[in-house]
């Protein structure tokens, strides 16, 4: 958990920026407290917050600088934002900005990977009277420490030991696992200050980090492969930040690159598998590692793409792709093309039979076949030639299938096979049978179950036609005309659409 002071500003610019983010759907505002008049009118927005803020501030005419902004930021989704507003406010308490009276606009923000809030209120308290901002960014730190329960000192103890037992060739490359653990360091005169957040965590002698340095660990097989896997991931992302979010995510491999944010001179690798860290240049120099191709040259090569993926994960669903190809290329899979606005390019025959075949098990799989007759039954339902492509999933409570009886059940009080299927063909109901055995497959409620195993009864004779017409046995094909007809409906589920389940647009989810 980080909570980071943002400029400060006397215009309290930060509520424009906050409604921005809200007007593209990127935020939210979660609490407007202490806004006296506006709140009554129901005036929330941007130009009246800002103006009510001024003039609250204008109390103490001294402070020129009144706005206080703060982002607090959780790890990915760790924190509910609710969660994180009961944070906001034990950490507004603390920090003194809690009192009644003091205006306060807390936003959530969902436009990143981790989610965090804005906090906006002024460094007038409502007495007129300034808020200590004495060493405000330090004591910011220990206050969401306390609220968290957080023993920095224990976790940067830990951090120093994990960084000590890489190998590496001098002390910027140790340096560079620290900075993989979210610590900056900096040295002075043989002492290393170890900063998180800002803050100066503890300090290290730059003689006890040269004394652990290795040399030639680096062999040539690892460095091989590691230029082959960033070659790779460069031409299927679109920035230096989204490569070094896949190569740790997917690889464990940190890349912490050296100089400003836009013009880095070099970076290093941090191997997290192999505990080392090496120069980047020895697998792939900066300028190759840079060079991202263009949306034009990505979108003409996303085959190459689609094909890695597939080849990472041969079982990736069309929606799964589209959640990354959405992502990386602003592209997406629909009817056998990849679309990026007005544009299409056909998808090739290999990389779609694939697609089709994962996105019928991937809807096959959503029936949970508990036992081999099940798995058996829904592959041959599915038209898949390879039962392992579904995994089995014991049975652990009873399953939900109450409803599907109840179809079953009024479908054989219709008298006649041909009004039965009929019946249970339009809800959603297919009936297959295996060695014997006769099993119910509900397309809409996701459930396979066999029979017998609910005392269901199929009734060994039924009348085919209605009305005075003699009845007839229905039995394994011997019978002739509709009864020949049902039976052959019975045995392979029936003769709808339900096998058609080609690709993703036409799955029910």
């Amino acid at each position: 958990m980080i909570a980071e002071i943002l400029k400060s500003s006397s215009t309290f610019a930060s509520v424009d920026y906050n409604e921005r983010k809200v007007a593209k759907g990127q935020a939210e505002l979660l609490e407007m407290k202490d806004f006296g008049y506006l709140q009554e009118l129901g005036l929330m927005n941007s130009r009246a917050m800002r103006q009510y803020l001024i003039d609250y501030s204008a109390k103490n005419d001294r402070i020129r600088n009144t706005q206080f902004h703060v982002a607090i930021s959780c790890k990915g989704h760790e924190y509910s934002f609710e969660q994180l507003m009961e944070i906001a406010h034990k950490y507004l308490d603390a920090m003194g900005y809690g009192m009644d009276g003091q205006p306060v606009l807390i936003y959530g923000h969902h436009d990143t990977d981790n989610n965090h809030i804005h906090i906006i209120t002024s460094r007038v308290d409502p007495q007129g009277n300034k808020i200590s901002d004495s060493f405000e960014r330090v004591k910011s730190q220990k206050v969401l420490d306390e609220i968290m329960g957080v023993d920095r000192d224990k976790q940067m103890n830990t951090a120093i030991s994990k960084a000590l037992s890489y190998k590496y060739e001098g002390a910027a490359q140790f340096f560079a696992v620290l900075e993989s653990s979210g610590y900056e360091c900096k040295v002075d005169r043989g002492d290393v200050s170890i900063i998180r957040s800002g803050v100066i965590q503890g300090t290290l002698k730059l003689s006890d980090i040269e004394r652990h340095k290795s040399k030639d660990y680096l062999t040539e097989a690892r460095k091989r492969q590691l230029k082959a896997i960033l070659e790779k991931y460069r031409d299927m992302s679109s920035s230096k930040e989204e490569l070094r979010d896949i190569m740790k995510d997917k690889f464990g491999v940190d890349l912490i690159f050296l100089g400003s944010k836009d013009e880095p001179y070099g970076y290093y690798i941090v191997d997290h598998n192999y505990k080392s860290v090496y120069k980047g240049s020895a697998a792939l120099s900066l300028k190759s590692l840079l060079t991202f191709k263009s949306k034009e040259e990505r979108l003409r090569n996303t085959d190459m793409t689609i094909d890695a993926m597939l080849e990472d994960n041969n079982m990736l669903t069309t929606r799964e792709l589209n959640r990354m190809l959405r992502r990386q290329f602003a592209t997406y899979i629909s009817k056998g093309m990849i679309v990026c606005g007005k544009d299409k390019i056909k998808l090739k025959k290999h990389i779609l039979k694939t697609l089709e075949r994962n996105d019928k098990c991937h809807w096959l799989q959503s029936f949970n076949p508990a036992t081999e007759a099940e798995r058996r039954l829904l592959c041959k339902m599915g038209g898949l030639s390879k039962t392992s492509l579904l995994t089995l999933n014991p049975v652990t409570g009873p399953k939900q299938v109450d409803r599907s009886i109840d179809k079953i059940n009024e479908a054989i009080k219709k008298g006649s096979l041909k009004t039965m299927f009929s019946s249970l063909r339009a809800q959603g109901v297919v009936l297959m049978v295996d060695k014997g055995s006769y099993y119910c497959i509900d397309l809409r409620a996701k459930v396979i179950f066999k029979l017998s195993d609910y005392k269901i009864k199929i009734p060994s004779s039924a009348s085919v036609s209605s009305g005075k017409s003699k009845s007839r046995r229905f039995s394994g094909g011997s019978s002739s005309g509709q009864a020949s007809d049902a039976n052959r409906e019975w045995e392979v589920g029936n003769n709808g659409r339900y096998d058609e389940i080609d690709d993703e647009r036409t799955l029910k989810r």
